[in-house]
């Protein structure tokens, strides 16, 4: 009997891709308009390439839709044409130069630095998006907590001895680190080397 049901299976899939005894018509191979000296990428024998994934692709580059916000494309860092750096970047040759094309209050520099920012805003921040406020690549205090182990601070909120046992337990309760330590990407106050203010 299940020899039967595999058959009859194989049978339907087979009359699936060929109903009423049509005859598809076979794919017209895509021609690639490149550059001389460009490579031909490299496409899955499986997966060919053809004008309606072109055509589809140009419009999802453009289309703020895709964003969380609505306000921005693949168009808005990249540039469709390339660029002299690796990821193609419109402004800049690193992600940092990038962002702060837009974002030229976080710049800096600062008279304190907070490490991360000075490093890279991608440690941080998706620039591809996520479902985290601000673009953050996790939830606060979790992100800050990914460098900040141990400070004044309970190091997370599930360590229950320093809960009941800090002065400092209130100021987890509750809160995330930014509610206190606004200045997060630097300070240029003489006194904000704690970046709260």
């Amino acid at each position: 009997m299940p020899a039967r049901a595999l058959v009859a299976a194989l049978l339907l899939g087979a009359l699936a891709g060929n109903v009423g005894g049509e005859r598809t018509a076979p794919a017209i191979p895509y021609v690639w308009h490149l550059p001389p000296g460009v490579p031909r990428p490299k496409v899955p024998a499986d997966n060919p390439m053809s004008e309606a994934k072109v055509r589809l692709g140009r419009r999802l580059f453009y289309d703020t839709r895709l964003s969380g916000n609505g306000t921005q494309a693949c168009a808005s860092c990249h540039n469709v044409h390339g660029s002299t750096n690796v990821k193609l970047l419109k402004v800049g040759t690193t992600v940092d130069e990038s962002c702060t094309s837009c974002h030229a209050d976080k710049r800096g520099p600062y008279l304190w630095e907070h490490a991360p920012v000075s490093e890279s805003c991608v440690t941080c921040h998706d620039p591809h998006g996520s479902n985290n406020d601000r673009m953050l690549v996790s939830k606060v205090p979790f992100l800050c907590q990914r460098c900040h182990v141990t400070s004044r601070h309970p190091p997370t909120v599930y360590e229950g001895f320093l809960l009941q046992n800090s002065q400092n337990a209130n100021k987890i309760f509750t809160r995330g680190c930014v509610a206190c330590h606004q200045m997060v990407h630097g300070s240029n106050s003489p006194s904000g080397k704690t970046l709260l203010r």
